[in-house]
């Protein structure tokens, strides 16, 4: 607590005045109503998208993930603090806190503790908060969603609400407008640099990670007000998450458990969600209804449930004492790059899961760079530890084609050998799927009998049409409360029909689509920042001009 007292002790004297002046309670509310909805149902999506990334992990990625709490309780930390550092960022540029910020940090205060703060409470949190949110770190708040691949498609959803939380603070500030609009500028590029878009990132270990949850606690604990002469009410202690609540203020575990504030975003629901791991009866219904929801696809559905119904019947013939039919559920996907293989992946390994085939079900991608090692002789024991990893799972190796495409590769050829004989060794425990593009895959299955031979089922992915496309750029508006607006409608169909009639093997597919949405969301922010007041209607409605021409969507693919 000394080193947390001290760099605070070092601010108040910048801020001594500030609490002098405000008397909170007494001033009357200048947020629109309206505004402050929006407001909180940003925080509520912020909270939702990590937690529901947290449960994508669990499933597909657990070893990685470790203890399931404790990721819970680091997920819920890294939303408060990405929360409090965009607040920070994008209110104190100016180093004055508008009314309307304060009555924004109210809310913001209630959304992290789940309790209203004592209006005089209100500036030494901010004085806490501010003194230590340059110690958190952009690429540990949004690590997951660049670094756990389940969660990459989710990156566009944290950047979209991101974006939307910080487009409010500016929008309470209208004196400041413009120098609000740089800082807001400055944040947004430091959100995409963090996410990898604007470049590679280096990836911090989990530890560092579980240290800024630790930080984020820290910063929500009351610090002594300001010496005034006035006589102030400590804020109130905030909901810990559970990584912080084992560590306890010393950073050792304590002795016994403490009381916390009920929080939606507490650790209390983290610890009811580890009980309620659902059936494998649910986990079917819910994989079937979400490969349904998919748009297009209709073959590959048709396929999936064919097979389904055969292992159905497979397994009851079994229960009846019937000879039964062996089968391979290894499956070889062809297709164009953004035509749904790897997501189709993740939803078979849960449809495998549900019917009992696989322990876990969860789904391990990689591809030549995850099997082959650099020297001689390593590549077995490599392409063995990811098989390890996908036990009782799915393996999904993309590009697979690359393991053979380099005629004399006796490292690909090492690492193809590897698999043949763990995918017999471990028939039982582990399914693979080789996806790649359609011409080169079957070059890969003509260059090894036992590759063939083991990969009975090869679904074809075809590309999306120009109306598919649309159905997956309006789903993402929906997810996202955007809306086009008719005359963007038609400008977005002529795009999309002139890009596919041009396309190619590269084709991007539904990445096409996300990035032609991530690219108007970016154009439409910048068109309404200077706008005022910021009205539901202009952060939602996208217009022709935040539509991009084809040669800049043609471009290289988001990862």
């Amino acid at each position: 607590m000394s080193m947390r007292e001290g760099a605070a002790d070092a601010f108040h004297s910048v801020f001594n005045w500030l609490s002098d002046f405000v008397n909170f309670s007494d001033e009357p509310a200048t947020v629109p109503h309206e505004t402050l909805r929006i407001f909180r149902s940003q925080l509520r999506a912020c909270d939702a998208a990590y937690q529901k990334a947290a449960e994508v992990c669990l499933q597909a990625c657990p070893q990685q993930t470790g203890d399931p709490d404790r990721f819970r309780a680091l997920m819920i930390d890294l939303h408060r603090g990405l929360l409090l550092k965009i607040f920070v960022e994008v209110s104190w540029c100016d180093r004055f806190w508008s009314l309307a910020e304060k009555e924004l940090a109210v809310e913001l205060f209630k959304h992290l503790w789940g309790a209203r703060i004592q209006p005089d409470a209100l500036i030494p949190t901010l004085q806490n908060v501010t003194a230590h949110a340059e110690s958190l770190q952009w690429t540990q708040l949004v690590a997951p969603f660049r670094d756990y691949e389940p969660l990459r498609p989710q990156a566009t959803e944290i950047r979209s609400v991101s974006s939307r939380f910080a487009h409010l603070i500016a929008s309470a500030d209208s004196d400041m407008r413009a120098v609000v609009a740089i800082q807001l500028r400055d944040v947004q590029q430091a959100i995409d640099a963090a996410l990898g878009w604007n470049g590679s990132v280096a990836q911090p270990p989990i530890d560092d990670l579980f240290a800024t949850s630790g930080q984020v606690s820290a910063m929500l604990e009351p610090e002594p007000p300001p010496r005034t002469g006035n006589r102030r009410t400590a804020p109130p202690a905030p909901a810990r998450s559970q990584a912080t609540a084992r560590r306890g203020s010393s950073g050792k575990a304590p002795s016994a458990t403490p009381k916390t504030a009920s929080s939606k975003t507490g650790a209390s629901k983290s610890a009811s969600a580890a009980n309620d791991t659902p059936s494998r009866k649910e986990t079917l219904r819910q994989a079937l209804a979400d490969l349904n929801k998919l748009v297009g696809l209709q073959t590959i559905k048709q396929e999936i449930q064919e097979l389904i119904r055969f292992l159905q019947v497979q397994q009851a013939r079994r229960k009846q004492n019937l000879p039964t039919a062996e089968i391979s559920l290894h499956c070889v996907f062809q297709g164009n790059p953004g035509a749904g293989k790897t997501t189709v992946a993740r939803i078979l390994g849960r449809i495998y899961y549900g019917m009992g085939l696989l322990k876990k079900g969860h789904t391990i991608e990689t591809d030549r760079a995850g099997l082959v090692a650099e020297y001689a002789g390593q590549t077995g024991v490599k392409t063995g530890k990811k098989i390890d990893e996908a036990l009782d799972g799915v393996l999904f190796i993309d590009e697979a084609y690359s393991l053979t495409a380099k005629g004399e590769d006796p490292y690909g050829a090492e690492a193809v050998q590897s698999l043949l004989k763990r995918m017999e060794d471990d028939r039982s425990r582990v399914v693979v799927v080789l996806a790649g593009y359609p011409e080169p895959m079957d070059r890969m299955l003509n260059s090894n009998p036992g590759l063939r031979s083991r990969f009975q089922h090869q679904l074809k992915f075809e590309d999306y049409g120009p109306q598919e496309l649309l159905q997956i750029f309006d789903s993402m508006c929906k997810h996202h409360t955007y809306q086009l607006s008719p005359a963007a409608r038609q400008t977005l169909k002529a795009r999309l029909a002139q890009l596919h009639a041009n396309r190619d093997e590269h084709f991007g597919n539904g990445r096409l689509a996300r990035n032609l949405f991530e690219k108007a969301i970016r154009r439409l922010a910048s068109r309404i920042i200077n706008k005022a007041p910021l009205t539901r209607e202009l952060l939602t409605t996208i217009e022709p001009t935040d539509i991009d021409g084809p040669a800049e969507v043609a471009g290289p693919e988001s990862p």
